[in-house]
């Protein structure tokens, strides 16, 4: 990398890039904003890959079990499975909000 940026060694390329710290450089009241505008993003992610699922539109217990769930296809499984990793970060996301704010009362 320190390559690519001429007239620096490898050194002094290492020496700034001690010095950013990323997300742990950022106050409480920082980091709070940032996890909550992250969850925002989550939530509208979520919001998009929901609509685009089929959802039945009348009760599912009204038809026999073998009419219940139709055959999924491979782009509807992937959707699926990007909601359920979408849910499981904003979880973590929040959790993380919540203890930052647990440890500012």
């Amino acid at each position: 990398m320190a390559r690519l940026i001429k007239g620096i060694t490898y050194r002094e390329y290492m020496e700034m890039a001690a010095h950013v710290r990323g997300d742990w450089s950022l106050t409480e009241r920082s980091m709070r904003a940032y996890l909550q505008y992250r969850i925002n993003v989550l939530d509208a992610q979520i919001n998009s890959l929901t609509s685009r699922l089929e959802f039945w539109e009348e009760d599912p217990f009204a038809a026999p079990l073998s009419e219940q769930m139709p055959p999924v296809s491979d782009e509807a499984w992937e959707s699926w499975a990007s909601l359920n990793y979408l849910l499981n970060a904003r979880d973590t996301l929040q959790q993380a909000l919540d203890r930052l704010n647990r440890g500012r009362a």
